[in-house]
């Protein structure tokens, strides 16, 4: 067998349980070594999850890791990034990249001129209810897009704010129900259907009146593809439903709810197909930032 990838992780709140997880699974990468500001939350991390843990950012980026995995609030990415990317680390980052288009930039420029791999997480895209669509729009059998749409009704407590102060701030979640719950399905929405040409929309705050950030958006996507399409999410819909993409096209239209395709339907069918269903596994996309060997 090949060596494993040591891998550190920054930042051990509630995501990086995942990706302790997904490593334990791989033949390929072992988690090394853990760092966090909050030093007891940090240690108590590493005796979980059987590694070293590093007092300081420095001790981590100098020891044996080849990749790191940053789980810490979004505002922070970039600070945590830059230096792993200085040091030859190569960055599995959760979504989004930063807060900012610039902040995001000034990452991709350092990794690029480093030669460091640097990576989002946008694990929806390896399902294979997702790579079963994308297939289909890559063989062309949606025709012409005309309208798509990505929808997330969902529901957050009070004190899913309340518990966590960076949640809900401009400066360390950098939006609200778009930038946090909403980006996996909006991000699958461009992956079907392109980029787009134009944006509008509208926000507000209805339930959760003491963030800073909103907590429902709905916007009107003009596509360069010329199709048309909307976008809507909230964490104020009780008792919230599963996430939703639809595409339609001359040709042919899907409904993806979660993980489910739960309807298919083209012009020129081939096997039929009513439903399909596939987890999301964190550890396949993992496995696509191996350090350089």
């Amino acid at each position: 067998m090949d060596r494993k990838v040591k891998y550190g992780i920054i930042g051990t709140g509630a995501i990086a349980k995942m990706h302790a997880e997904a490593l334990a699974v791989l033949e390929n990468a072992e988690l090394y070594m853990v760092f966090d500001t909050v030093l007891e939350r940090g240690r108590a991390f590493a005796q979980k999850y059987n590694c070293l843990y590093a007092d300081s950012l420095e001790e981590l980026l100098a020891s044996e890791i080849e990749a790191v995995t940053i789980a810490t609030p979004s505002g922070l990415h970039g600070s945590c990034a830059i230096p792993a990317a200085l040091a030859g680390k190569h960055i599995l980052c959760e979504k989004p990249l930063e807060v900012t288009v610039s902040k995001a930039n000034d990452m991709i420029r350092i990794c690029e001129t480093h030669n460091v791999r640097l990576s989002a997480v946008f694990q929806s895209r390896f399902s294979e209810s997702v790579k079963l669509i994308k297939n289909a729009v890559d063989q062309g059998r949606f025709g012409q897009h005309v309208l798509g749409s990505a929808s997330v009704r969902w529901y957050r407590s009070p004190e899913y704010y309340a518990n966590a102060g960076w949640r809900g701030t401009w400066e360390l979640d950098g939006g609200g129900a778009l930038m946090n719950q909403g980006i996996h399905t909006v991000d699958l929405l461009l992956y079907f259907n392109g980029d787009p040409r134009e944006v509008t929309g509208r926000f507000t705050r209805v339930k959760h009146k003491g963030i800073e950030v909103e907590d429902t958006v709905v916007a009107m996507v003009q596509f360069k593809n010329g199709s048309l399409g909307t976008i809507e999410a909230s964490t104020a819909c009780a008792p919230g439903f599963p996430r939703r993409v639809e595409l339609s096209g001359t040709g042919g239209s899907v409904i993806l709810e979660g993980d489910e395709i739960t309807r298919w339907s083209f012009v020129e069918e081939q096997p039929k197909m009513s439903k399909y269903v596939s987890p999301v596994d964190m550890s396949m996309l993992l496995a696509m930032v191996p350090a350089t060997r």
